[in-house]
């Protein structure tokens, strides 16, 4: 034991004084003490110290100063301490401690300052705490059930409770001043509830990531948030609604990644502008989302999974310019949707397997430009589609396997100049199409197995120069082709109309040089072509009909 008598001149203790005095039990300090400074490690690994009462004239407690002084049960400050900070470490792993109660003039406390201390389950201050900043992990792993932070505090560190699994109350009062809630900060807690403080501007990466009994989260109507940051709230699985402040203008990447939200609303004067990738990604309990028409990006896979979701809308001012990939793919009980004009891109896989999707409609002034590749793939029970006329590319498989499709129409004014490789594969209730006139190119296999389709039209203006191997194969019931009368058509790629056995006239253009192997193979019902005189022809024995001669021995 030591114990310093009263009237004590002794005013520090200097780093590292006491460290690793593991029989030390006791430490008294007299009346009057005169001390106002306990260095850094100065109790470090006192392993046997159960309880200490600060001086009240000690103005700074250093860091790791109790660090590992695994016995301590009780710390103490006098009613007119002036500590004004707890350094970081300070407490850490003081694994007995069960209570403390923070003087009024504490400032800060530092990092780790009660990291592990794990039966700390009750932290109090006073009505006149000066605290401002809690730092990073200050309570990490601590015992804590609740907690009710002075409205002096202005920020909580990253991690600050993280993985204080049975926390699940935390107060702020009526005239916080907390500015920014970190990231982790309420990793893996029990929190049920909490009310985010009106002065809030950003709520950090995962700060709620795990809180898995979080049913409610409120807002002030005179809330400043302007972000939430990536998956913020993901497994936050307990939590059903929330309503978004106006003043939010981004949802970050994740940020409600596996709850089980049903419902969540934005006001009438909503600022958000970016709803972040995965942001909704396997919310299945959701079901409709109206997004306001300040929003103007959604990122990759925003609504990837959310099998319950049959509606969203958007306003008639919205300004989403793009769809990003994965957007909704799997929203398989989405049933229509509404594409704003302002859109200029359906991304990637966008609404891949979206199986009970049956109309997507655009404006008459839609900007879109760009399908991408898979966009539509699997979306089985879309049954009409016409393209605005600024789209360029249709992307490979954009609707591929869109097997309830029995319309695709185009503007006279379209702009169309590719369409993608396997683009309409087994779109196989598709009966007609007319494809437009600035068309260069029809990819590989791009209706093949469109077992419905019985005419394609191409315009007299029409330059479409290369259909693409097996293009049209399997389109058993074709059994017309026109071509314009100004065809710029160069060449038919192999396998191109193979199979196509309802054919039976076909009128080859003279700009046509190349028709590649087995083209028109397994024409059976072929019985006219028309050629030119300059043409190529790969495969000679299979290009036009069965077998044998050039014309094959059926034809």
């Amino acid at each position: 034991s030591v114990s310093f008598e009263s009237n004590s001149q002794l005013t520090s203790i200097g780093f590292y004084a006491f460290r690793d005095t593991t029989s030390l039990n006791s430490i008294t300090f007299g009346e009057n003490s005169q001390l106002t400074s306990i260095g850094s490690y100065a109790f470090y690994n006192a392993t046997s110290l159960t309880s200490i009462a600060i001086p009240d004239k000690v103005t700074g407690i250093n860091e790791f100063t109790f660090f590992s002084t695994t016995s301590l049960t009780s710390v103490t400050f006098g009613a007119g301490s002036l500590l004004t900070s707890i350094g970081a470490s300070t407490f850490r792993d003081a694994s007995a401690l069960t209570t403390i109660a923070i003087p009024d003039k504490v400032t800060s406390i530092g990092s780790d300052a009660f990291k592990e201390a794990t039966l700390l389950n009750s932290i109090t201050f006073g009505v006149n705490s000066q605290l401002a900043s809690i730092e990073n992990d200050t309570f990490y792993k601590t015992a804590l059930t609740s907690i009710a932070i002075p409205d002096t505090v202005t920020s909580i560190g990253y991690g600050a409770f993280k993985e204080a699994t049975l926390l699940n109350s935390i107060t702020f009062g009526v005239n916080s001043q907390l500015a920014s809630i970190e990231n982790d900060t309420f990793y893996k807690t029990a929190l049920t509830s909490i009310a985010i403080p009106d002065t809030v501007t950003s709520i950090g990466y995962g700060a709620f990531y795990k809180a898995t009994s979080l049913n409610s989260i409120t807002f002030g109507a005179n809330s400043q948030l302007t972000s939430i940051g990536s998956y913020a709230f993901r497994n936050a699985t307990a939590l059903t609604s929330i309503a978004i402040p106006d003043t939010l203008t981004t949802i970050g990447d994740g940020a409600f990644y596996a709850t089980s939200l049903n419902s969540i609303t934005f006001g009438a004067n909503s600022q958000l502008n970016t709803i972040g990738s995965y942001a909704f990604k396997n919310a299945t309990a959701l079901t409709t989302i109206a997004i306001p028409d300040t929003v103007t990006t959604f990122g990759s896979s925003a609504f990837y999974e959310t099998t319950s979701l049959n509606s969203i809308t958007f306003g008639a001012n919205s300004q989403l310019n793009s769809i990003g990939d994965y957007a909704f793919r799997y929203a398989s009980a989405l049933t229509t949707i509404a594409i704003p004009d302002t859109v200029t891109t359906i991304g990637t896989y966008a609404f891949y397997g979206t199986s009970n999707l049956i109309s997507v409609t655009f404006g008459a002034n839609s900007q879109l430009t760009i399908i991408e590749r898979f966009a539509f793939y699997q979306a089985s029970a879309l049954t009409s589609i016409a393209i605005p006329d600024l789209v360029t590319s249709i992307g490979s498989s954009a609707f591929s396997n869109a097997t309830s499709l029995t319309s695709i129409t185009f503007g006279t004014g379209s702009q169309l100049a590719t369409i993608g490789i396997y683009a309409f594969y087994q779109a196989s209730a598709l009966t007609s199409i007319a494809i437009p006139d600035l068309v260069t190119s029809i990819g590989s296999s791009a209706f093949s197995n469109a077992t419905s389709l019985t005419s394609i039209t191409f315009g007299t203006g029409s330059q479409l120069a290369t259909i693409g191997i097996y293009a049209f194969y399997g389109t058993t019931v074709l059994n017309s082709i026109t071509f314009g009368a100004n065809s710029q058509l160069n060449s038919i790629g192999d396998y191109a109309f193979n199979s196509a056995t309802s054919l039976t006239t076909i009128a080859i253009p003279d700009t046509v040089t190349t028709i590649g192997n087995s083209a028109f193979g397994d024409t059976t019902s072929l019985t006219r072509v028309y050629l030119t005189e300059d043409l190529t022809i790969y495969g000679t024995t299979y290009a036009i009909g069965t077998s044998g001669s050039f014309f094959g021995a059926v034809n």
